[in-house]
């Protein structure tokens, strides 16, 4: 013990555990190592993430294209859609009343 009852300094470094320089070398050595497994920015990461989209969007960009010369070359009409379209209309004789068709609801 130290003055008046109060832990000396060897003692406070043994309750809470001194930290040397060699400590805090190998903690910088190791937040070194961690960030360059990190990633990078959000930018970085964004970029990362919305490449495969890019190329994908390309590809089929490219593939329209190659599909439209590919069919100028071969002097091909385009293509017309016909569309059919049934109209249906089903009109009701007379009114029905339910007290006249005894269905009714029953208590």
């Amino acid at each position: 013990m130290g003055v008046l009852g109060f832990p000396s300094g060897k003692d406070m470094s043994e309750m809470f555990g001194y930290v040397t320089d060699e400590d805090r070398a190998k903690w910088d050595q190791q937040r070194e190592a961690n960030k360059e497994k990190q990633p990078g920015t959000a930018a970085d990461m964004a970029s990362k993430s919305v490449a495969p989209a890019m190329d994908m969007a390309k590809q089929g960009v490219q593939a329209q294209m190659h599909g439209a010369q590919f069919e100028a070359q071969r002097g091909a009409q385009p293509k017309q859609k016909t569309r059919a379209v049934r109209e249906t209309v089903t009109e009701q004789s007379h009114n029905i009343d339910a007290s006249d068709t005894g269905y009714g609801p029953e208590f």
